[in-house]
C-alpha cells in the first residue's frame, strides 16, 4: 500500500503525526482496500471493514455498477493482508450503502464506527481509499489524507432521511466506498462520490448501526427485503 505524500501530510492533525498514526494503527493497513470484480481482478471502489462481524461496508453503487456494466456480482476484498470473497449481507440502497460477509474471514482489528452527529463543521477528518491514478489492475493503492468537515445537512431519498458531509478533497475513481474517520479513527461517514469540483460527499454511517441493532442473526431478513425503498 502507498501511503504517500497524503501520509507526510498528516503531522499537521492535532499534533499526531503521521508515522505515529500508521505505526499504531495498524488496521490502517489490513482494514482498508480495494473492490474488485472477480471475472476481470478490476479494482473500481474502496472498502473497509467494520464491526465485531468483521464485515466489509462499500457503498451500493458499487455493486449495482458491478452488475450492470460488468454483469458480474461476484466482488472481492483485495487489503493488505490479502483478497476475501464477498457475499453480499444486506443493502441501504436510499443511503447508498451495501455491507457484505467476507470469506476467508477477515483477521485483525476492524474500524470502530463513531457518532456522526457529533462530527461539526470545521472538525478535522481523516479519510480513506483506494485511488485508480495510482493503481493498476494488479497492485493497489490506498491513499490516506485529511480534510475540514465541512457543510453537514440531510435530504429526502425515497422518504428516507439521509445525513450527508461535504469537504474538500483530492479524490477519484475508485474512492467510492472508502472511510471517513474522526480524529479518535472512529468511522463517521462512507465516501459516495463528488458533490463538486474537489468536494467530496460522504453519508452517515448510522444507517448501519441502525439497521445492526434491529436486526439480530436469528431474526435477519433475506437480502432482498432488507433494503429500504
Amino acid at each position: 500500500m502507498n501511503f504517500g505524500l497524503a501520509a507526510l501530510m498528516l503531522p499537521v492533525i492535532c499534533g499526531i503525526s503521521g508515522q505515529t498514526l500508521l505505526s499504531t494503527n495498524e488496521s490502517l493497513l489490513t482494514q482498508c482496500g480495494a473492490i474488485m470484480i472477480r471475472s476481470n481482478m478490476l479494482p473500481v471502489a474502496s472498502g473497509f471493514t467494520l464491526g465485531p462481524q468483521k464485515d466489509v461496508v462499500t457503498c451500493w453503487h458499487v455493486f449495482e455498477g458491478a452488475r450492470d456494466l460488468y454483469h458480474d456480482t461476484n466482488l472481492l476484498f483485495m487489503s493488505g493482508q490479502g483478497v476475501n470473497s464477498l457475499k453480499l449481507k444486506y443493502a441501504l440502497p436510499s443511503y447508498d450503502l451495501a455491507v457484505f460477509s467476507a470469506n476467508p474471514p477477515i483477521s485483525g482489528t476492524p474500524f470502530r464506527a463513531g457518532d456522526f452527529a457529533k462530527l461539526n463543521e470545521g472538525d478535522t477528518i481523516i479519510y480513506m481509499g483506494y485511488d485508480k491514478k495510482q493503481s493498476s489492475t494488479i497492485e493497489t493503492s490506498t491513499e490516506i489524507a485529511y480534510a475540514w468537515a465541512g457543510k453537514k445537512f440531510s435530504m429526502t431519498n425515497g422518504g428516507v432521511k439521509i445525513d450527508k458531509v461535504l469537504f474538500v478533497g483530492d479524490v477519484g475513481p475508485g474512492w467510492s466506498g472508502g472511510p471517513v474517520f474522526n480524529t479518535n479513527m472512529e468511522v463517521v461517514a462512507v465516501i459516495i462520490g463528488h458533490g463538486g469540483q474537489n468536494v467530496v460527499t460522504a453519508n452517515s454511517i448510522a444507517p448501519i448501526l441502525d439497521y445492526e441493532k434491529s436486526h439480530s442473526k436469528t431474526n435477519a431478513l433475506p437480502v432482498k427485503q432488507s433494503a429500504p425503498h
